[in-house]
């Protein structure tokens, strides 16, 4: 612990004590998130400005799962919620956010929302910035923290701890490092805080920086993901997890008095999304509105907004609300009439590059990765992210024009989710092996070797030359298995034969489809199956194709009746071969395209007399034939819940036995 080390914490006052200033310098107001501003709000409040960012935050997480059967909770709310909103912080007459969805940092003016300047990092940025003095500090996905001069935005230092390396892997649909800041900066006198990293086996940190230099000052491996914004409570250091939001214990830090607390059990439960307090006055968000309560709890107004009020500040006597819809909101006192900051119009960009859909049409891919080399054909990277939905990155060598190809971007509404410019020093690129579906490398400065490396193998294609004459591909990693059935194969082997698997692992991506349409895991369903470089996994009724060097959902489909729990007591129902993929459904057995996930074919059991009253139960493929079996209806356990799980669990449960079995 940095406490353990006797490292000398500095007297100077932290960011911002409780209570001590009307401005608003970090998430919830200050270390202890007190949520408390010392300013009072005399008189009834009305609209003053609003700003409509033009693209909605794009959260790092998927929805959660609706219930936790084993523990009988239901209606679950999501935990992992730091980035729903651009949460607001500000000082003076200035105020600041960060978008996960542009990766931008934005400075507006609290006198009438117009923006002031913008600053763009090299992956999304999800959590507010720290303010302290003329600085301002937020760390990003791409593994940096960075200082900025408050006025105008220019940058004083940026440090990534050469801890982290600097690797970079898909998740969650966005390239980023694979050890993200995903934390705020927590001040403390010229030091600062912040947690780096998802996974603990991969490597997850607390680091100490001077905030005067961004010198590393000490650092600490942790065994828990930090993911939030630190806090300081009765002079210790905490850190939200996605299990724990009130964060796990990191460390001692110098006492700054005493932590405050939010007492808003009176709060209606209609305004679950944020609550700050204002003199005798509080403030609690909700769906289109925030409600304005008296110490007293009776309520005062209440303030219409669009989309869920997420983020609250009081910022020089001002409430300022940033909500999920992207839209920041300004309330003051006084008859003024409002100021409606018009999105600028968007600009043209060359995107009709006749080289695009000669890329395009070299690969069987519709989604996933592609890079581009060099900022010369920006116009081909943007026709090729309009005409598909491929995400696309462009690699450039000249620090010159990132930024303004970025900004060019950026007002043509292609930045961030469809587009990036990331900056490269040298030939060899961050980038985790096999992960793009396609490369376009026109003038041939990066090494054939480095393209193939990261290259997807067999259906990847990198293109080289002026006119993309040239096509690499690479074949299938020698020795990497395949896992066709619910037990590697039709003989139930359970194993791969893969022989590129060793001990040390680094994650090659993360990210959806994530737990909502998925079952319990309680419930012990099929296992995914993997062949080709996809990936097949078994949902609550419904099956998804993924791209498994790479992580992305390239398909859904629905197939009713094909829940399965407690397999180990029953057979597999599904297989892949090179063409389809085949999975029970009820007395069927679909036949989906493994490229598309379309029904191509639904066969039904050819044995009359189990035609009625059966069920599909195995589903096999060896060779030429499609084995399968008949189940008598209701054999097959469905159940979804607590009994289900209860089911999946107790030993002295029959095992699913069929009544024929038959090939096609």
């Amino acid at each position: 612990m940095f406490n353990e080390r006797k490292k000398l914490f500095p007297s100077v006052e932290a960011v911002a004590n409780p209570n001590a200033t009307e401005d608003w310098p970090t998430f919830l107001h200050d270390n202890e998130q007190s949520g408390k501003s010392g300013a009072t709000i005399k008189g009834e409040l009305s609209l003053r400005w609003t700003h409509r960012l033009r693209m909605p935050p794009n959260p790092a997480w998927p929805p959660p799962a609706k219930q936790d059967f084993w523990h009988k909770k239901y209606n679950l709310k999501p935990r992992v919620i730091f980035d729903r909103a651009f949460h607001i912080v500000g000082a003076g007459n200035r105020l600041y956010l960060a978008s996960s969805a542009d990766d931008q940092t934005r400075c507006l003016s609290l006198n009438d929302g117009k923006e002031l300047w913008s600053y763009f990092a090299e992956a999304p940025i999800r959590l507010a910035p720290t303010v302290t003095g003329e600085k301002i500090l937020f760390g990003g996905d791409d593994g940096y923290v960075r200082c900025l001069t408050a006025s105008d935005g220019k940058l004083l230092w940026k440090t990534r701890p050469p801890e982290l390396g600097d690797r970079r892997i898909p998740g969650n649909g966005r390239i980023i490092h694979q050890h993200p800041i995903r934390t705020g900066i927590l001040v403390d006198g010229q030091t600062a805080y912040f947690g780096a990293g998802l996974f603990p086996t991969q490597g997850t940190f607390l680091f100490s920086l001077d905030i005067r230099n961004g010198r590393i000052l000490d650092q600490e491996t942790l065994s828990i993901s930090p993911q939030g914004y630190l806090s300081r409570k009765n002079g210790r250091l905490f850190a939200p997890t996605g299990r724990d939001p009130a964060g796990a214990f990191l460390g001692h830090l110098a006492r700054r008095g005493k932590s405050a607390t939010i007492p808003a059990k009176s709060i209606p439960e209609k305004y679950p999304h944020a609550f700050i307090e204002a003199g005798d006055l509080k403030f609690a968000g909700g769906k289109d509105e925030v409600a304005v309560f008296r110490s007293d709890g009776s309520l005062a107004q209440t303030l219409p907004v669009t989309g869920k009020a997420h983020s609250l500040a009081i910022i020089r006597g001002k409430l300022v609300v940033s909500t999920d819809m992207g839209i920041v909101h300004c309330f003051s006192v006084g008859e003024k009439k409002p100021i409606h900051v018009k999105l600028a119009d968007l600009s043209a960009f060359p995107e009709n590059d006749p080289l695009a859909k000669k890329a395009l049409a070299t690969i069987k891919a519709t989604k996933g990765y592609c890079l581009v080399i060099g900022s010369e054909k920006a116009s081909l990277a943007a026709s090729i992210a309009r005409l598909s939905d491929l995400r696309v990155i462009i690699s450039t060598s000249k620090a010159g024009k990132v930024e303004e190809l970025r900004r060019e971007l950026a007002a043509a509404g292609l930045y961030g989710n469809e587009i990036v410019v990331h900056e490269r020093k040298g030939a060899t690129l961050p980038y985790a092996d096999h992960i793009f579906n396609l490369i376009v490398n026109p003038l041939r400065s990066i090494p054939e070797a480095e393209l193939l490396r990261l290259l997807q193998p067999r259906d990847g294609v990198a293109l080289l030359g002026p006119k993309l004459e040239k096509q690499l591909s690479k074949p299938p990693i020698e020795g990497g298995g395949e896992w066709t059935h619910l037990y590697a194969d039709p003989g139930n082997t359970a194993c791969s034969q893969d022989q590129s698997v060793a001990a040390d692992l680094s994650i090659q991506w993360f990210g959806r489809p994530g737990p909502e349409r998925l079952l319990d895991r309680h419930h012990r369903s099929v296992s995914p199956l993997w062949k080709n470089g996809f990936l097949f996994i078994p949902g609550n009724e419904r099956v998804f194709g993924v791209d498994a060097y790479n992580g992305t959902v390239l398909w859904e489909t629905e197939v009713p009746e094909s829940r399965r729990i407690a397999i180990m007591r029953d057979c597999g129902s599904m297989s892949v071969d090179d063409d389809y993929m085949f999975v029970a459904s009820g007395a069927e057995c679909l036949a989906l395209d493994v490229l598309t996930g379309k029904v191509v074919r639904r066969l039904t059991i050819p044995v009359a007399s189990n035609a009625k009253d059966h069920e599909w139960g195995y589903v096999g493929k060896a060779g030429d034939f499609l084995l399968g079996s008949a189940v008598k209806k209701g054999g097959i356990r469905r159940d979804y819940g607590h009994e289900g799980i209860r089911e999946a669990y107790w030993d002295n449960r029959p095992p699913v036995c069929s009544d024929s079995l038959f090939a096609i």
